[in-house]
Order: C-alpha cells, then structure tokens, then sequence
C-alpha cells in the first residue's frame, strides 16, 4: 500500500506528460506542414506569416482566458473538449488552402494549446513532490523537445499532398485524451491567474522584459517560417521540414551549457553572447543560405541557430528571477509569457514580409536585426545596474514558455512550493505556521 502510494504521483506525472508529448508531436508536424502545403497551393509569403500570427494571437488570449474556463468545467472536462476542438480543427484543414478560414483555424487552436497547456501545467505541478520539481521540469523538457523535433520528420514518411497528414496530427491530438481520461487522480485547484503589470515587471527586470519580447518576435518568425525558407532555397519537402529538427535538437543540446554559463556570470552576458550569435548566424543563412543547398553545413548553422536562439528564453527567466521577490516569482513568469506571447503574435508577419521584399533570406536577415537590436539593449542595461552575485541566485531552471501555470513548477518559486507542501499535507497555508524553505537545487538536480 504504501508503495503504490508513493509511486502513484509520479505515474500521475507520467500520464499527463504522455499526453502533452503527443500533443506536441502533432504540433511540430503542424508547424512544419502548413507552410509547406500553402507554398504548394501558391499562396504568397505573406500568407503564411498571416495564419502563423493566427496562432499566436490565439494563445495569448488562451494564456488570458484559459484559467478562466478550466476552473468553469474542471481539469478533465477541459482538456476532453480543448483536445477534442483540436483534432476536429485539423480536419477542418482539409476543406481547402484558404488564408482566412486557416488563420480562423490557427486562432482557435492557439487558444487551445494554451489552455491545454495551463490543464498539464497546473496538474504537473499539483502531483510533483518540491524535492523532485527540478528533476521533473528537466524530463518535461526534454520530452517536449523530442516530441517538437521529431514531428517534422514524419514529413518524411510521404507525400503531403493529399488529407494524410492531417488525419495523422488529428489522430495525435485525439490520442493524447487517453493518458489523461484513465487518470484517477485529485485534481489542483486553480486560483486566478497571478500577473504583474507590464510597467512593472518592466521596472522589476526591463533586460527579462524586453527579451522575452524579442525572443518571441525573432523565434516565432523563424519556426513558423523556416519550412518555407527551405522549400524557397530548393530543398525538397522532408528535408524542409526537417529545418525544424535541426532547431529543437540545437536548443536541446546547448540550454543546459547555456544555462551551466549564466550561474556563473552576469546572466546579461550570456543573454548579449546568444544574440550576437543569433545575429552572426542569421547573416550567414541570410546570405549565403542558398549556396549551402541540402548539405551538413546549412544543418549545422540551423542548429546552431536554434541552440542559442531557443534558449534565450530561460536565461531571460533565470536573471528576472533574481531581482523578484519568492512570492512574486510565479506572477512575474505568468506576465514574461504575456510579453513573449506579444512578441510572437507579430513576428511571423513581420517575417513574412521581410521575405516578400528581399526574398528567402530576409527571414533570417529580419531575425538577426532583431538579435541586434536585443543585445544592443540589454548591453546598454548593464551599464544601468550590477549583476547580483552568483552565490546570491536562485540556480538556472530550463523553463518553457507552455502557459502561465508553468512557473508554479519551478523550483525557485518557493511560495508556489509551500502551497503545494501544504495542500498534499491537509494544511492550512494561511495558518501562520512555520515552514522550511524549499531546498535549492544543486546542477545534478536539473
């Protein structure tokens, strides 16, 4: 008995990360289909950056709503109907190649991605014991990203004419309702959403801020549009598609060094070196990208690009982290995802246009242009105030920008820790009792 009680949480865990890992598998083929199947039809760059946007404007307000209506119906019933829309909206994809109807579409699976994303979030959380937090968010992430960059490669099972791969995502999304209905577990309450006023996060950590927002308006242009790029440059379709894989295995292998760097040093450094190489590489691809063709070097510098690129994201969240207080940590991520979120829902047009005006490597050219202007900025704010010691911080966390529960999973974010002590412990955690902190975690933990 006591056994399976102490085993039960993490089978809990597992179950819900199955179901995201195949949510994402179907997103990274969707993110990779899309473009590929609009530049088939015809249809200008512009288009693409269009349903692209639809996407993330979806998800923004998913970040905003979504607490909302999962408190409405509860954990299961909301993630049943969110899953549900979603693979009814993939097959609504079929109907035909139209710009409008497929960016209606990608609003309202944006919305519920995030919505989905908030349901897991929470329920992870809610079920991980504080001690196991780190080590729980490493395999959250680590599975995301193999999920996101082995997606695309199913591109290279077929041709994407025809319904095929639809039904192949849509089956995806559908299967992940499985993991989550033969869960018999309590499910956490949600509280309203914690943000912080954008002004105020901004006076909290303007460098966090700031990247965050760019982050999201160079990496979503690049990831919604990378596929396009290569099908421009003349790769054939699974090979396109393939750019994707190339990101997200990049980002897997170089956050954590990334992340091992910035513990040890001003965590702005760090931020400023990924941009400055996000920039070198994006003029190398913009270029001369073309000239590469198909082979290991155009592989090499996708990843490299997508190894630092991707992992700006929780360096920005490591250094906002420690310049807030532990009870402010869970409201200042929750809003760092509203201004990535912003970020995202301008950059795929932006791309998009850049392309129409200077062609394929415009996407890279307007990326790096925005690393710049990024590094240039968080240059200048180290000159406006010190770096907090590295004994002084909480440690690096890799953090996904999923929803705005995810933060309640960090383990820097004590005062959501002691919540979650109290809750499996029948507490009251208004009853003026003393508590531990919760422990720091050493790098072997993450």
């Amino acid at each position: 008995m006591r056994a399976h009680t102490l085993l039960s949480p993490y089978l809990i865990v597992a179950a819900i990360i199955a179901s995201i890992t195949l949510l994402q598998v179907g997103t990274g083929t969707l993110i990779a289909l899309m473009p590929l199947k609009m530049e088939a039809a015809g249809l200008p760059t512009r288009d693409v950056g269009f349903v692209a946007t639809g996407y993330a404007v979806g998800f923004m307000g998913g970040c905003l709503f979504a607490t909302w209506f999962v408190r409405w119906i509860g954990h299961i019933r909301a993630f049943a109907a969110l899953a549900a829309i979603l693979g009814a909206i993939t097959l609504a994809f079929t109907l035909g190649i139209e710009t409008w109807l497929w960016t209606g579409l990608r609003v309202l699976m944006g919305f519920c991605m995030a919505g989905l994303m908030t349901i897991s979030d929470s329920w992870v959380s809610a079920q991980t014991p504080p001690e196991r937090r780190g080590r729980v968010m490493s395999v959250y992430m680590i599975l995301n990203k193999l999920a996101l960059s082995g997606g695309p490669l199913l591109l290279t099972l077929g041709e994407i004419a025809g319904p095929g791969f639809f039904m192949l995502v849509s089956a995806c999304f559908s299967l992940s309702l499985l993991p989550v209905a033969f869960t018999h577990a309590p499910l956490p309450t949600l509280p309203p959403a914690e943000r912080l006023g954008l002004a105020k996060v901004y006076r909290t950590a303007p460098a966090a801020l700031v990247g965050c927002i760019a982050i999201g308006l160079m990496n979503s242009a690049v990831l919604n549009l990378a596929p396009l790029y290569g099908a421009r440059i003349g790769l054939a379709s699974g090979a396109a598609a393939g750019l994707l894989t190339a990101f997200q295995l990049g980002s897997l292998l170089l956050q954590w060094p990334m992340g091992w760097l910035s513990d040890r040093m001003d965590r702005r450094i760090v931020i400023v070196g990924g941009a400055l190489a996000v920039a070198a590489v994006s003029l190398g691809l913009g270029l001369f990208g073309a000239r590469l063709g198909g082979g290991w070097a155009l592989f090499a510098l996708i990843g490299l690009w997508g190894g630092c690129g991707l992992s700006i994201y929780a360096v920005c969240i490591a250094h906002a982290s420690d310049f807030a207080e532990p009870e402010q940590m869970v409201a200042l991520c929750s809003s760092l995802i509203l201004g990535w979120a912003l970020g995202s829902s301008v950059g795929p047009t932006a791309g998009s246009f850049a392309m129409e005006l200077i062609g394929p490597g415009g996407l890279f050219l307007y990326a790096g242009t925005v690393a710049l202007l990024l590094a240039g900025f968080v240059s200048y704010r180290m000159t406006r105030r010190r770096a907090k010691r590295p004994e002084d911080r909480a440690p690096f966390v890799n953090v996904p920008a999923s929803s705005p529960e995810i933060p309640k999973l960090d383990p820097r974010a004590k005062r959501a820790m002691a919540e979650s002590v109290d809750e499996a412990l029948g507490l009251d955690p208004d009853d003026g009792s003393d508590r531990p902190d919760p422990p720091r975690y050493a790098p072997s933990d993450r």
